[in-house]
């Protein structure tokens, strides 16, 4: 795929889409999106501009192998390679923002790849907020479906398979649920590569977690099929940070910023991210 629109240059030569939405006065910090695994930023444009309008200048992106992002879709040779995308964008939005205390508002997959870069290195952020993290599982994956995928990490790494996620598990709302199943830049495919790089991922999350001390607020559905809520719980748990808070929705799914009630979630996001200011909390 060669991108034609605005694009981030990752330190392996793969290009990335981006796009950002500033405040219309002066912008109080900036937020960086993260996406989960199969979408893309733009189904964040709408959260963006909410965002935007309270004084956040908002930058988004496609991790490769999404969007219109270049990769093959549904694969990596390495966890890694998202790191170097995560990387990337983070100093995309450092340099652009100028200064302006910088949040991770990361979903799902997002969630997983940005715990994992925020353990690495936190310095200039003002905080975490993940939204139904995947760091584990809702349902146990069929035994002979992960033999499959190891044998194919190691034999056909970037073979593809469908991934057999029913769209009708991401929200109540029938809309959303529509234009996920229809959307064209939803990916529908993963590799074994990919599997078995994210259990190894999920595995690393405690120690991961136990270095993170920046503020954290993991908001989790309630009635999640996709990412598993006592796995977040537990690794919520493991956190450094004295400052997390942990909000469950009971009854939602996957996609809290899009579930049929997501005003609640967006407005406690919107209020966590105001508190967080280090000139709101100094008054």
């Amino acid at each position: 795929m060669t991108l034609q629109l605005p694009s981030l240059d990752v330190v392996d030569g793969t290009r990335l889409h981006r796009e950002e939405r500033a405040p219309t006065g002066p912008a109080r910090g900036a937020v960086l999106f993260c996406h989960g695994f199969a979408e893309h930023c733009g189904r964040y444009l709408p959260l963006a501009e909410h965002l935007a309008a309270q004084g956040f200048h908002c930058f988004l992106f496609d991790f490769r192998g999404h969007g219109r992002s270049e990769g093959r879709r549904g694969h990596v040779f390495s966890f890694e390679e998202y790191l170097h995308d995560f990387t990337a964008a983070r100093r995309w939005a450092t340099t652009k923002s100028g200064g302006l205390p910088l949040f991770i508002a990361a979903h799902s997959y997002g969630g997983l790849v940005s715990l994992h870069g925020v353990a690495r290195d936190a310095s200039g952020l003002a905080g975490l907020a993940l939204s139904s993290p995947f760091f584990g599982y809702a349902l146990q994956v069929p035994k002979l479906k992960v033999l499959a995928a190891r044998q194919l990490s190691r034999l056909l790494p970037a073979f593809a398979l469908p991934t057999g996620l029913d769209a009708r598990m991401v929200s109540h709302d029938p809309a959303v649920v529509q234009h996920y199943a229809t959307d064209p830049l939803i990916t529908q495919v993963a590799t074994g590569r990919w599997f078995t790089e994210t259990e190894g991922a999920q595995a690393r999350l405690p120690d991961a977690a136990r270095q993170v001390r920046v503020p954290v607020l993991l908001q989790m559905a309630g009635d999640d099929r996709i990412a598993s809520a006592s796995t977040a719980r537990q690794i919520f748990d493991e956190l450094a940070a004295p400052d997390r808070t942990f909000q469950e929705y009971p009854g939602f799914f996957h996609e809290i910023w899009f579930e049929l009630e997501r005003q609640r979630p967006i407005d406690a996001l919107t209020t966590w991210l105001q508190a967080h200011l280090p000139t709101e909390k100094a008054q």
